[in-house]
């Protein structure tokens, strides 16, 4: 089995767990997690599309979110945009994944990205660049 890859020279996604810590509230159901894009290139991204899915399996099916396929303003040179917020349960829940189209100059380029079931395709970085807070990389 291949070990999971992350690749931080290109434009890639990271997870934060982005509540503010309160002692005695659980806000396991509450969207608390943001999902950054984040450029680490000197040039900007253009066209930005991203389209989240997901899945999960009972002991009778396999049951597959429909992709949603959202544009997203453009990134600029060493930037960041938060494309999604959602809940610890939605990745206990889910194998989630996305893919990422951009357009650097006149190419097109298609990333895919994955966090696994409980995130447990991640990687977890003290100090994410760009985005300069810790949280989880996505592997592609």
């Amino acid at each position: 089995m291949n070990e999971p890859t992350y690749d931080t020279d290109r434009p890639f996604l990271a997870i934060c767990d982005d509540q503010e810590p309160r002692p005695g509230r659980t806000v396991y159901f509450e969207s608390t997690f943001g999902v950054y894009l984040i450029n680490p290139l000197p040039e900007p991204l253009y066209e930005v599309r991203t389209s989240p899915s997901g899945f999960f399996s009972s002991d009778r099916d396999v049951i597959v979110s429909i992709p949603n396929t959202s544009d997203v303003p453009d990134i600029g040179p060493r930037s960041y945009r938060l494309i999604e917020t959602t809940s610890q349960d939605e990745f206990d829940e889910l194998v989630c994944s996305w893919t990422i189209a951009y357009r650097i100059g006149e190419r097109l380029y298609s990333r895919s990205f994955g966090a696994g079931k409980a995130l447990r395709t991640t990687q977890w970085c003290d100090d994410i660049p760009i985005l300069k807070k810790p949280g989880l990389l996505a592997h592609i």
